[in-house]
């Protein structure tokens, strides 16, 4: 078990415990909002254990745990939370269940904002045709739905419609959902602006533009959401995506939590995080209807490096 201290200056005061995935990149950005407000506050340390479910269950049953911080978007974390002794900071909403929202407080990205931010960002390259590409509800935990319906909504209010497809939230059927992911693009009329619902699909909509020989972003321009530094840069052109302002949600979990563990009132609802803005990228620069300009930018974006 790893103990992180937020101060050298002796034992803390509270001990916090951490239910997150480290090797997500979403995850970690809630960390280090978590130990940024730690770096701030040196009463407080924390334990983190994300190796298996069973040291996991090691946190929660810990009598050194004054409280917990977990991530709900995990189904199994969310469980282990809601069998939690100690109090409950929780982020995101995918794994609460309606016995949770009654005495946990959880933060969660403002999807309808992050769906109004690709939109606009689209809608200012002076594109006239859209699509969005993302998972079904329930299966993807209604923050996929969200971003789409406030995409839709915002282009539809601008007078233009929106193609979705649907895939598989599975990475097994995702893989095998290619083509019918290739067969959706090449029926979308072009020029086209996609709103990928993270940055792992926006970056199979890349790898299906190259397999199609689609000009990127002359013919599709593409942004995704979480600005997965990795995610984003695997690609060629690298993806645009928005920074959905994770580090500022962990920071405010910890706060949160801090105050609750102080003697404050729980406030067991929802409180929405605004995204920071479109990190934008070579994937959704200005498109243009002109076939030899389409050509020459193409060009450029296949042999210039970035």
């Amino acid at each position: 078990m790893a103990r992180l201290a937020a101060s050298s200056a002796g034992a803390a005061d509270r001990t916090i415990g951490l239910l997150f995935d480290a090797r997500s990149a979403y995850d970690v950005k809630v960390l280090r909002g978590v130990a940024a407000y730690l770096g701030e506050h040196g009463h407080l340390t924390v334990t983190l254990d994300d190796d298996a479910a069973a040291r996991r269950t090691a946190v929660l049953d810990s009598p050194r745990v004054h409280g917990i911080i977990a991530d709900l978007n995990h189904p199994a974390m969310s469980r282990l939370a809601g069998a939690s002794r100690v109090p409950v900071v929780g982020v995101g909403v995918g794994g609460i269940t309606a016995a949770l929202t009654t005495r946990v407080p959880s933060f969660r990205a403002n999807n309808v904002q992050i769906g109004d931010l690709a939109a606009d960002h689209l809608l200012a390259a002076g594109i006239a045709s859209f699509a969005f590409c993302g998972y079904a509800a329930p299966t993807s935990a209604a923050w996929s739905d969200e971003r789409e319906r406030a995409f839709v909504s915002r282009v539809g209010a601008r007078g233009f419609a929106t193609a979705v497809l649907h895939l598989p939230a599975s990475p097994h059927d995702l893989d095998r959902s290619m083509d019918r992911l290739e067969t959706w693009l090449r029926g979308l009329p072009k020029p086209v602006g996609i709103m990928a619902a993270h940055d792992a699909l926006g970056r199979r909509l890349l790898h299906a533009c190259r397999v199609l020989r689609l000009g990127v972003p002359d013919e599709v321009a593409v942004v995704g959401v979480d600005n997965d530094d990795l995610q984003c840069h695997l690609c060629h052109p690298a993806l645009s995506s928005i920074e959905q302002g994770a580090v500022r949600l962990g920071y405010s979990a910890a706060q949160l939590l801090d105050g609750i563990l102080g003697g404050a009132p729980v406030d067991a609802r929802p409180h929405l995080v605004s995204p920071v803005s479109v990190i934008a990228r070579r994937s959704s620069a200005a498109t243009v209807d002109d076939p030899e300009v389409a050509r020459v930018l193409s060009f450029i974006a296949e042999h210039v490096p970035y």
